[in-house]
């Protein structure tokens, strides 16, 4: 009796060990999960304060649109300047309009020859239309900036008209009545920039987005330029956002009825109002 119970004391001290060492791996497998789940959700919220951080600030001047060559320069290598007196029409013979500079130097600095000179964009944006060599602006290129994306003071300097009514444009406007009106915004508004004469096609298409200083083309004498008057033709609007020209040309046979309306619209309606470039660089100095 006395033996049987020593060996029942031995075989419970046994038991009671094995016992405790199995529950302690439990407790580890239910801490793991909770772990994990509190983890998950606070990494997938870092994101949103970067987005707020990395907006797009306004556009406060331009770039030249001749690389190398400063906005105070340009001025002085001015071979047409702006002109505007006969809204609607392309002005009298002997004192045509003229809705845009034209930029080109015989000879400026070291430089005897202005012919392939790099264009660049003088904002960014996006192409509204690139053209294979089409009268009158040749190989042309057109970039449009939401006129949100300047700075008011910017805006201020430019000295942008206010847009004509619908009334006032449909009264006075030579466009085609019957021509299919081309889309635009009814609400926003965006400045359009028009390169024109470049000596090859642009390698643009519309569509693409464009950043301030990216090479466009070179200057050149393609369209209605004089031979040996290579030069820039830099047109400034200010419309509705979102045109959608298609092909703008005139004064050839070979221009469609729907080009020449595309034309009109652009050069000619007051839908699309011209301003002065020289205010782009004249603002700054």
């Amino acid at each position: 009796m006395h033996r049987f119970s020593w060996l029942s004391i031995f075989l419970l001290i046994f038991l009671c060990g094995c016992t405790s060492a199995a529950a302690t791996p439990a407790a580890t497998d239910t801490a793991a999960p909770i772990f994990t789940l509190t983890a998950s959700p606070t990494a997938s919220q870092t994101p949103e304060p970067t987005a707020t951080a990395t907006s797009i600030p306004l556009i406060a001047q331009i770039v030249s649109p001749l690389r190398g060559i400063p906005l105070s320069d340009l001025n002085g290598i001015t071979s047409n300047p702006f002109t505007l007196k006969y809204p609607f029409s392309e002005g009298p013979t002997d004192s045509p309009n003229h809705p845009a500079v034209d930029l080109g130097f015989y000879h400026y600095l070291s430089l005897n020859s202005d012919v392939g000179f790099p264009i660049q964009a003088i904002l960014p944006g996006n192409v509204v239309e690139a053209l294979d060599n089409r009268y009158p602006y040749g190989n042309m290129i057109l970039i449009e900036t939401p006129l949100n994306r300047l700075s008011p003071e910017f805006i201020t300097s430019l000295k942008i008209p206010e847009p004509y009514s619908d009334q006032e444009i449909k009264t006075r406007s030579t466009c085609q009545p019957d021509q299919t009106r081309i889309q635009w915004s009814q609400t926003d508004q965006s400045i359009y920039v028009l390169y024109a004469h470049m000596q090859n096609p642009p390698v643009q298409k519309a569509g693409d987005e464009i950043k301030a200083g990216d090479l466009l083309g070179g200057i050149g004498a393609s369209g209605h330029a004089a031979v040996g008057g290579e030069h820039l033709h830099l047109e400034v609007r200010v419309g509705p956002s979102a045109a959608k020209f298609g092909v703008i040309s005139d004064y050839l046979s070979s221009s469609t009825s729907e080009e020449r309306y595309n034309y009109c619209i652009w050069a000619l309606s007051e839908v699309f109002v011209p301003i002065d470039p020289s205010l782009f660089w004249n603002s700054t100095q």
